[in-house]
């Protein structure tokens, strides 16, 4: 029996707007202790993904407080889902060919839970759901960097 992203993902998400400002999707992403929150249109739908990362590189670039930038300057508009009913080796093989680290899980359209390479891996761990190997090759995947690193001064 393969194994449904519904029995690893993670039920309870928390979300924010993309004209709330990015110092409410710092506080929650402080106050439940994660690295990205999923952005709802008005219909409710997943409109775009914010990420730890995205708060500080915004913070950077543009010099201002995150409580002057809207969420929708600084997310990810394209976002890949998964269903409930996929099987945690579609999910692995979805992080890994898209390189990310978490995917918002939904149904019919909503927003039902997220599944992270976190999930992946600890389900490795413990209950042996999941290919230890197959963990591993998406993570390395996922952190391999997006271009050459510079070359070191000689």
């Amino acid at each position: 029996m393969k194994v449904k992203v519904q029995e690893l993902m993670t039920r309870a998400v928390w979300t924010c707007r993309a004209d709330d400002p990015m110092s409410v999707a710092a506080r929650v992403m402080w106050e439940h202790d994660i690295g990205a929150v999923p952005v709802l249109g008005a219909d409710e739908k997943i409109v775009g993904i914010v990420t730890d990362r995205d708060l500080c590189m915004s913070a950077y670039f543009t010099g201002e407080p995150l409580a002057a930038i809207p969420v929708e300057h600084a997310m990810s508009k394209v976002v890949f889902t998964i269903e409930p009913a996929h099987t945690v080796g579609e999910a692995e093989q979805l992080m890994r060919s898209k390189r990310v680290r978490r995917l918002p899980v939904v149904d019919a359209g909503k927003l039902v839970g997220m599944i992270t390479l976190g999930d992946l891996a600890r389900a490795a761990h413990t209950h042996k759901a999941v290919a230890a190997s197959d963990v591993n090759a998406a993570f390395a995947a996922v952190v391999e960097p997006r271009r050459a690193p510079e070359a070191a001064a000689a």
